[in-house]
């Protein structure tokens, strides 16, 4: 009686093949599943800032309310009055512009981190504005302006504001002009 099958060397050459492909594929696959989560924290994050910013819109919000406004709103699972003292923003200072991390704000409950949140600035003729600091990956680096962090202007008088590019009143825009996540904000946001 004579048996076939697969030699010994005929295996070695199909787990050498596989390997080659899994070389190849598993970084992409991790690639893509790194890019999708970033994209979802980025359009949840966003969109739930642009809907507190519109409803402080159409509340004819003060300038000496924004910032219990807003902390009162955010879906988040610790809320701050002062992001570094409280843990909100465990990054280090130098990743914030100055003051902003001595300013309100949250743990997201999607894992991101946002800081900056304050009663913002009276420019005058009904605008009112603020600007924020997303970091789509919380305190996972690296933690800079451009790559995991993007910066957010809120136009919520009812003032159109004259910062980047007449933003409408209640309505949140990106600050900036390079960047992976000022890129990513792009394609995400720019079309609709």
């Amino acid at each position: 009686m004579h048996r076939t099958g697969f030699t010994l060397a005929e295996l070695l050459i199909a787990l050498l093949i596989l390997g080659v492909i899994a070389t190849f594929t598993i970084p992409k696959i991790l690639n893509n599943q790194q890019s999708s989560q970033k994209k979802s924290v980025f359009i949840e994050s966003i969109a739930m800032l642009s809907e507190i910013t519109y409803h402080a819109r159409l509340d004819n919000l003060g300038i000496s309310q924004a910032k219990t406004y807003y902390l009162n709103r955010i879906n988040g699972i610790k809320i701050c009055q002062d992001s570094q003292v409280e843990g909100c923003w465990p990054q280090s200072d130098a990743t914030l512009p100055a003051g902003q991390v001595t300013q309100g704000g949250a743990l997201l409950a999607n894992g991101a981190t946002v800081a900056g949140i304050s009663n913002g600035q009276d420019l005058g003729s009904g605008e009112l504005r603020d600007t924020l600091i997303l970091d789509w990956n919380g305190a996972s680096g690296p933690n800079t302006v451009g790559n995991d962090q993007i910066a957010l202007n809120i136009c919520y008088g009812t003032g159109i504001c004259a910062a980047n590019g007449n933003q409408a009143s209640g309505t949140v825009k990106a600050l900036g002009t390079s960047g992976s996540s000022f890129n990513l904000y792009n394609e995400i946001f720019a079309a609709n």
